[in-house]
């Protein structure tokens, strides 16, 4: 039996068919800025309803996640007849939009019980949303734009930034959003409701990289973790890892640190390598030398540092970050699938105050997301505020329509970004 065969529904795991017919205007939401898998979960904009999966349930809000997380590589065979693997997406990038139509086909005919060839059946409208990570190029959103109406037939279409989202989900306009990826982490500044585009980085790291660190700590469990796939061992490594509370944290590193697999196994190590595996996260490295290990190099506060010199240059008047600095700060959220290790955000608020902020700003980063959200909404935080987001674009009727996709052609889903 796989270790997490039983209790987690991981990247294989499907949401089922979903035929949720409803008088409301049903919108597929997706977000594919996650390693190389796909987040996608269901809505309805419909007056006070909101919901992701196919049975009605009570207080809706708790349950707003994902149902359905789909892998993006698709099996081809070559030209000798072998099967080989084709990542659709990867580094939070479109690599292939032939096999990234390949993975929408398996989440709008599998999972959410779209038929095929039915465009002239109104009773079904297709609604996408769309979460896309912050440095999306427009040859990437244009040819997605084209494949959804033109392929999938879609009905209406919308696409927001991933950082918008992200500060959407806990209600917030402006902030400095942080997603902690697998591959990557990426920091941009939002200002009233629009990402600052100069604010954008991204940074090469995240969870991937302490799959190698973590796998010479095991002490307990390792012939069960070798035989994991990678994302089951990200799972393992951000329960596990811990995070200094400073740079000069000696902290106590007597003991071990375990995590309970679904099916009864364990996975331990000592605490000495969890802080050495989360300090690697933090700084962005997979080096296990003296000065990653005591935490004294983050690119993530550099990064954040420039993205907020960035903001403050181009800020334009009655734009927030026009205010100066001691408000830049009141709202930082860290999300993305790794961002639940352990410490990581409390650091990341001590560094933010000792490295970046005045000494009169007030430093919040947001620790979790709001109670009637599910408990691991943080992990996928943009994907939840791109839910918020699609019920009032569809409410307030703001997507974009067919007819004014026959209208402008692909470049129509470039005309009202929301940018600064």
């Amino acid at each position: 039996m796989a270790p997490f065969a039983s209790g987690y529904k991981g990247p294989k795991g499907g949401g089922g068919g979903d035929t949720l017919n409803n008088g409301g205007n049903d919108v597929v939401v997706l977000d594919y800025g996650n390693r190389d898998h796909v987040f996608a979960g269901r809505m309805v904009a419909a007056a006070a309803a909101a919901t992701t999966n196919v049975v009605a349930i009570e207080n809706v809000e708790r349950h707003t996640r994902p149902i359905a997380v789909v892998s993006s590589a698709v099996k081809r065979k070559d030209a000798k007849g072998e099967e080989t693997k084709k990542n659709a997406i990867s580094g939070r990038r479109v690599e292939s939009f032939e096999a990234t139509k390949c993975v929408l086909e398996d989440l709008f005919f599998d999972h959410f019980g779209w038929i095929k060839d039915d465009d002239d059946d109104q009773t079904q409208r297709r609604n996408v949303f769309v979460v896309e990570p912050i440095l999306c190029s427009r040859r990437e959103r244009e040819r997605l734009c084209q494949m959804l109406f033109e392929e999938f037939r879609v009905s209406g279409y919308c696409a927001e930034n991933a950082g918008v989202c992200a500060l959407a989900g806990i209600g917030r306009l402006n902030g400095i959003s942080v997603d902690i990826g697998a591959e990557t982490i990426d920091c941009a500044t939002i200002s009233d409701g629009k990402i600052v585009e100069s604010s954008c980085r991204r940074i090469e790291g995240g969870g991937e990289r302490c799959c190698e660190l973590a796998l010479n700590a095991i002490r307990e469990g390792e012939e069960i973790y070798t035989q994991m796939e990678k994302w089951e061992r990200m799972v393992v490594n951000r329960n596990v890892a811990r995070v200094r509370c400073s740079a000069d944290d000696e902290g106590k590193e007597d003991g071990m640190e375990s995590y309970q697999l679904p099916d009864g196994n364990k996975i331990s190590m000592e605490t000495k390598d969890a802080f050495a595996i989360g300090d690697a996260l933090y700084c962005c490295s997979s080096s296990t030398s003296s000065d990653v290990a005591e935490g004294k190099c983050s690119k993530i506060i550099e990064a954040i540092q420039s993205a907020v010199e960035n903001s403050f240059s181009h800020a334009q008047a009655g734009h927030f970050y026009s205010n100066g600095k001691d408000k830049a700060f009141e709202c930082v959220i860290a999300h993305g699938t790794e961002s639940s290790v352990k410490g990581l955000r409390e650091r990341l608020g001590k560094d933010i105050q000792t490295n970046i902020a005045p000494e009169s700003a007030k430093v919040n980063v947001v620790a979790s997301a709001p109670d009637y959200f599910h408990d691991k909404s943080m992990e996928h935080l943009s994907w939840t505020g791109g839910a918020v987001l699609g019920k009032v674009t569809w409410n307030l009727n703001q997507q974009i329509s067919k007819s004014a996709y026959d209208e402008w052609g692909p470049n129509v889903a470039n005309r009202n970004r929301s940018s600064i």
